[in-house]
């Protein structure tokens, strides 16, 4: 078999390490490594420094890159949690904007009747008084609350009474202070009913909510 030099042994030793060699020259470099003890030994020194630490040094690469590909991608969940945030907070100011400013929205998610009386005095009767376009109470929107306030500025407390078409009552209540309410969730939606009171003061403001 033929043989080759130290100086050729040593500049083959990386593509032996390697194995690109080919057969006959591995069978070559082989036979070398195995009679001389210095090749050999240079052999497996360079094995440890350049097989392990390139090991070592892709480990410890992958950790690098697992590592910056975590850190991205928490960077863009937090990133896309503030922009969420963002949209839904502009999302609800817009929202509100347009609840307190666009009339029709207004009235269509807080739907209620006013009533305002001046220098009223029923001589302790009971006195209909017209709620709505056709003088009937009518919570004809599942937005309503169902509630009757007496507002604060009222110069004097009021008697409620609330009747059917037919007249049948359905809810009475004697004094009502102003900045009171009444609970008026016995009262049916989508249902015409009269409203009475008896009444005496200067103004009497009614909320129907």
């Amino acid at each position: 078999m033929e043989k080759i030099s130290c100086s050729i042994a040593k500049d083959l030793m990386p593509l032996y390490m390697d194995g690109v060699l080919s057969e006959e020259t591995t069978e070559v470099m082989k036979d070398h490594l195995e009679g001389c003890e210095n090749c050999r030994n240079e052999y497996e020194t360079m094995e440890q420094e350049w097989k392990l630490p390139s090991s070592v040094r892709l480990q410890e690469e992958n950790k690098k890159m697992l590592k910056e590909l975590k850190h991205q991608i928490k960077r863009k969940r937090i990133l896309t949690g503030v922009v969420a945030v963002f949209l839904a907070a502009m999302v609800l100011v817009g929202g509100y904007l347009v609840y307190e400013n666009v009339g029709v929205v207004h009235e269509y998610f807080s739907p209620s009747f006013e009533v305002s009386l001046r220098d009223i005095d029923t001589f302790g009767e009971w006195e209909k008084i017209s709620v709505g376009e056709d003088g009937y109470l009518n919570f004809d929107s599942v937005f309503y609350k169902k509630e009757m306030v007496v507002h604060a500025d009222s110069s004097d407390s009021i008697a409620l009474r609330i009747m059917d078409r037919e007249g049948n009552v359905i809810l009475e209540s004697e004094e009502i202070l102003p900045g009171e309410s009444i609970d008026l969730e016995k009262l049916h939606r989508n249902t015409d009913y009269q409203v009475e009171i008896k009444a005496k003061g200067e103004m009497v403001f009614l909320w129907f909510v």
